[in-house]
């Protein structure tokens, strides 16, 4: 799912542009994880699920949300 996700050009979730990267490894094993920067603080976990479930199945969306101020 992944490589179709970074092969497949443009993305954008409620109506703003994201940038997924394939997730750097933190081991030995394959990474089948994506990296999505640049969502909207407001973007539900049901939004990128939904949005990314057009690749395939979507195991976990943990959203990490940072404030700057």
């Amino acid at each position: 799912m992944f490589l179709q996700v970074l092969a497949s050009g443009t993305h954008s979730i409620s109506g703003k542009n994201i940038d997924p990267k394939r997730a750097k490894p933190r081991g030995p094993e394959p990474v089948k994880k994506v990296f999505v920067g640049g969502l909207d603080p407001n973007t539900s976990e049901n939004d990128v699920r939904d949005y990314f479930g057009q690749y395939g199945t979507v195991n976990d969306v943990p959203l990490l949300v940072t404030y700057f101020e």
